[in-house]
């Protein structure tokens, strides 16, 4: 992990290459970078990602902004409306029943799955419907 307690883009982008060197790092394997929207990241001219473009030591990469917003922008693209509906209804079945969900819990921890319990879907964060589909 990196603390930078610098703010510049050069500070930003001299402890990263301290790191990366300091960790012997193989740079030349990087196919990507992906940085949030300030402009101390995504500038073109001064920012983290055109430092790292300007030095030898990177190769040719691909620069991505904010996943997280990406992933949110095609989740709502994504008509994923009926894979919730039988998903919902499949896991309302079983929590609504206690034997079901007993037996459920059982094949779980018998079979050594990552989880043992079934999450209730909820439409208060828009992440949720991901890590229950994940899950489910």
């Amino acid at each position: 992990m990196l603390l930078l307690k610098e703010h510049t883009q050069e500070d930003i982008f001299l402890s990263f290459k301290n790191f990366i060197e300091n960790n012997q790092f193989p740079v030349y394997k990087m196919v990507s970078i992906t940085t949030n929207g300030t402009p101390a990241m995504i500038d073109h001219l001064n920012g983290f990602v055109a430092k790292c473009r300007e030095n030898d030591s990177f190769s040719d990469f691909l620069n991505y902004h904010c996943m997280i917003y990406q992933q949110a922008l095609f989740s709502k693209m994504l008509n994923i409306k009926k894979i919730m509906e039988v998903a919902i209804k499949i896991t309302c079945s079983i929590c609504a029943k206690s034997l079901q969900r007993r037996l459920l819990h059982s094949y779980l921890n018998n079979n050594d799955a990552d989880h043992s319990e079934l999450l209730l879907h909820t439409n208060i964060r828009w992440l949720s419907r991901g890590k229950f589909l994940q899950r489910f």
